[in-house]
C-alpha cells in the first residue's frame, strides 16, 4: 500500500514537470512586440486572423506554426525596412464544405472534427513552433496586443 502511494506521488510530480517544461524558455529568437488584428474578406463568410510578431535572431530558425484563439495557423518570416517580422495567418472562414441534409446518406462525405487544441493559453498569448536540431519547440508568447479589424472589399 504504501509503495503504491509512493509511485503515485512520483507519477504525479512527474506530470506536473511535464506540463510545465512544454514551452521552450529560452529560444534562438528574441521576441520584441507581438500584435494581432482581425480582418474580415470582401466575401460573406470569409475571415481571419493576422498576427505579427517582431523579432531579433542570432542564427537561422525554421518557423512551423502559430497557436492563438484556438486555432493553428502558418507562419512566414521575412526581412521588412531591416527588421525581422514573423507572421502568422489563421483563417477564421465560416465558408465551408459541410453538407447538412434531411437525408443523413448525403451528410456521409462530412469530414469528422478535428482534434483539441493543444494548449491552454489566455486570450492575450499565443504559441510559435520551430525546428531546432530537428527537434520540434515551442515558445509560449504573452501580452499579443490586438490592433485594429481590417476590412477588405
Amino acid at each position: 500500500m504504501k509503495a503504491k502511494a509512493i509511485l503515485i506521488a512520483f507519477v504525479t510530480i512527474l506530470l506536473i514537470q511535464c506540463k510545465s517544461t512544454q514551452f521552450d524558455a529560452k529560444p534562438p529568437f528574441n521576441i520584441i512586440d507581438a500584435t494581432y488584428n482581425n480582418w474580415v474578406g470582401g466575401q460573406k463568410g470569409v475571415s481571419g486572423i493576422r498576427l505579427v510578431f517582431n523579432f531579433e535572431a542570432q542564427e537561422t530558425v525554421t518557423f512551423q506554426k502559430v497557436y492563438f484563439a484556438n486555432k493553428e495557423g502558418s507562419l512566414e518570416s521575412a526581412n521588412k525596412d531591416g527588421k525581422k517580422v514573423l507572421t502568422g495567418h489563421i483563417s477564421t472562414s465560416t465558408t465551408s464544405d459541410i453538407t447538412i441534409d434531411f437525408d443523413t446518406k448525403k451528410e456521409v462525405k462530412n469530414k469528422l472534427p478535428e482534434s483539441t487544441f493543444p494548449f491552454e493559453l489566455k486570450e492575450n498569448e499565443a504559441v510559435i513552433s520551430y525546428l531546432q536540431n530537428g527537434v520540434t519547440k515551442f515558445y509560449k508568447v504573452k501580452n499579443v496586443t490586438k490592433t485594429k479589424t481590417s476590412f477588405y472589399q
